[in-house]
């Protein structure tokens, strides 16, 4: 069997969404892209193990957790993924998007590697390529692959022309219940944290706000839904440990009327 897997980056239109807030455009980073192309790969070659050692129910099913073929692929009612910090199997579905640390908690179940093994008649090569390819959907040395969450909203302000970082931006943070606000530093870094900011929170998400004076000021939505038909996780931004970055531009009009 011959297949091909293809994958897109940056902004996607989905007409089906255009009443979101994303107004139907979904973006895709270069480095979440890889993410899920190697966990599709593995999770394809998985089938195939899948079927050699549980039967066509057993992979059509993806263990117990889908519809019985392969037309039928939609999650079964009350299927969910575990909670923090467990582990998610790798060929099993579940309803609703991705929880935020998915790729860090996916990995092949025990009893799957444990066929692996039953299945020595596979050649050393083909597993010697799955065993690869899990190691690189899991592997946290390549930053721009994989990175760590943390509990707080962080990120580097530069200058669009310049691109110089920008000291003194106000950053203003809104939650549901309260506002919180911080200034860039000399480096251009912010870091906005208080005692109940915390995993489920970050997932919500919130609106931050960047503002100075001879700058347009920018408005961000840290958590950016993914369309409703698409299994597909959030977007999320500023709540990572290599923290995201962003380019204001100058307010171009201020500049015309303090001149005239």
């Amino acid at each position: 069997m011959h297949r091909e897997l293809y994958y897109k980056v940056g902004y996607t239109y989905y007409s089906d969404s255009k009443n979101d807030s994303t107004k139907g455009w979904y973006y895709r980073k270069t480095s979440f892209a890889d993410l899920v192309f190697q966990e599709i790969s593995v999770h394809e070659i998985g089938h195939q193990l899948l079927f050699d050692f549980g039967g066509r129910n057993y992979t059509y099913s993806h263990k117990g957790t889908s519809g019985p073929t392969w037309i039928q692929q939609d999650p079964l009612p009350g299927t969910k993924y575990p909670l923090s910090p467990k582990e998610i199997d790798l060929m099993k579905y579940a309803e609703g998007n991705e929880p935020i640390d998915y790729y860090d908690r996916l990995v092949l179940s025990q009893e799957d590697s444990l066929g692996i093994v039953w299945l020595s008649k596979i050649k050393i090569l083909s597993i010697y390529c799955v065993f690869s390819l899990l190691l690189s959907c899991n592997s946290k040395k390549n930053n721009e692959v994989q990175r760590e969450t943390v509990e707080y909203y962080s990120g580097v302000v530069f200058d669009n022309q310049s691109k110089k970082n920008i000291q003194n931006v106000t950053v203003s943070c809104l939650l549901e219940d309260r506002v919180l606000k911080t200034t860039t530093d000399e480096k251009g870094y912010f870091k906005i944290s208080d005692d109940k900011l915390d995993k489920r929170q970050l997932e919500m998400g919130a609106k931050l706000i960047f503002s100075k004076n001879g700058y347009i000021t920018d408005t961000i939505e840290t958590t950016q839904p993914a369309p409703e038909y698409k299994n597909y996780p959030n977007n999320y931004f500023f709540i990572y440990k290599k923290p995201d970055t962003l380019f204001m531009k100058k307010d171009d009009t201020k500049l015309l009327n303090n001149h005239e």
